[in-house]
C-alpha cells in the first residue's frame, strides 16, 4: 500500500514498490498494465483526475486530518501522469526539490488531501482541465521512465 508523506521528502509513489535490490524499482502490476498502453493512457489517466473515489492509498499528516487518511483516485491518476509524462509545460526542468507536488509547475497538481478541504472537487477539476489542455496541445509526451520497468 503506498502511504504518502507531509515530510521533505515526500517520496511515496504508486509508481514504485519497494524492491531487494536498492537500485531497482518496480511498478505494481496494476500500474504496469496501465503504462504498458503506451501514449493512450494518458487521456485515461487525465480523464480520471477528479474521480474522488478514495483508495487503500493513504496520506499521513494532511493539513486538515491528524491520522492517516484515504487518498482519491484522481491523486493516483495525477501521480502516475507525473511519473509517465515530460514536457516543459507541467515539469520544471532540472528541478533539484523535493516534497509533495515538487518540479510541477503551478495548476499542475494537487495534494493527496485535496478532499479534505474546501473547494477540492474544483481543484481537481481545474487541474483535469489544465492537463486536458496539455495534452491536446501536444505539451506532454508519454515517457515511460526505465527504473519503472520490469527487466
Amino acid at each position: 500500500m503506498t502511504v504518502y508523506h507531509e515530510d521533505g521528502a515526500a517520496d511515496a509513489t504508486v509508481t514504485a514498490v519497494v524492491s531487494a535490490d536498492p537500485g531497482r524499482q518496480d511498478a505494481p502490476a496494476a500500474v504496469r498494465a496501465i503504462l504498458d498502453a503506451g501514449p493512450s493512457c494518458i487521456p485515461l489517466l487525465i480523464a480520471h483526475l477528479d474521480d474522488q473515489r478514495l483508495t487503500a492509498a493513504r496520506f499521513d499528516g494532511g493539513r486538515f486530518a491528524d491520522a492517516p487518511i484515504q487518498v482519491p483516485l484522481g491523486h493516483l491518476c495525477l501521480d502516475i501522469l507525473i511519473h509517465a509524462t515530460s514536457g516543459r509545460t507541467v515539469h520544471v526542468v532540472n528541478c533539484t526539490d523535493d516534497g509533495l507536488g515538487a518540479c510541477v509547475r503551478s495548476g499542475y497538481y494537487f495534494r493527496p488531501d485535496v478532499l479534505q478541504g474546501r473547494g477540492g472537487a474544483a481543484m481537481m477539476r481545474k487541474v483535469q482541465a489544465r492537463w486536458q489542455r496539455a495534452h491536446q496541445a501536444k505539451r506532454i509526451r508519454f515517457e515511460y521512465p526505465a527504473w519503472l520497468k520490469r527487466g
